[in-house]
């Protein structure tokens, strides 16, 4: 049996007016991640609108290929400094929600 991979789905709920500041934090975590972590099969960022009521989140869906890719890549300095720029800046409108998870059913094309 293969060992499935470890996704992170995380949630980033930047305040309306710091959208673009949070956005653009991004671009550091990814290019670290992207430079130092090659067990990082996925890295993304999307962007999701609530058309009730306005404020945008932002969704990432990051897939490891192990357990010990996802503890190397918690310590990552650009990890790191993304979550301490957004908590010291104030940015968000609640804390970074993020989860480990993996497929236990389903299918995926390649």
């Amino acid at each position: 049996m293969s060992v499935e991979p470890y996704i992170i789905l995380a949630i980033i709920s930047p305040k309306l007016e710091k959208f673009d500041e949070v956005f653009g934090l991004l671009d550091g975590l990814i290019k670290g991640v992207k430079d130092k972590e090659p067990d990082c099969e996925l890295f993304q960022a999307h962007r999701e609108v609530n058309l009730q009521s306005g404020p945008e989140e932002i969704f990432m869906i990051e897939r490891f290929k192990d357990i010990e890719a996802v503890v190397f890549h918690q310590k990552n300095p650009a990890f790191l400094a993304f979550g301490e720029a957004v908590t010291k800046g104030n940015l968000l409108t609640k804390p970074l929600f993020i989860k480990v998870i993996q497929p236990v059913k389903g299918f995926a094309r390649a």
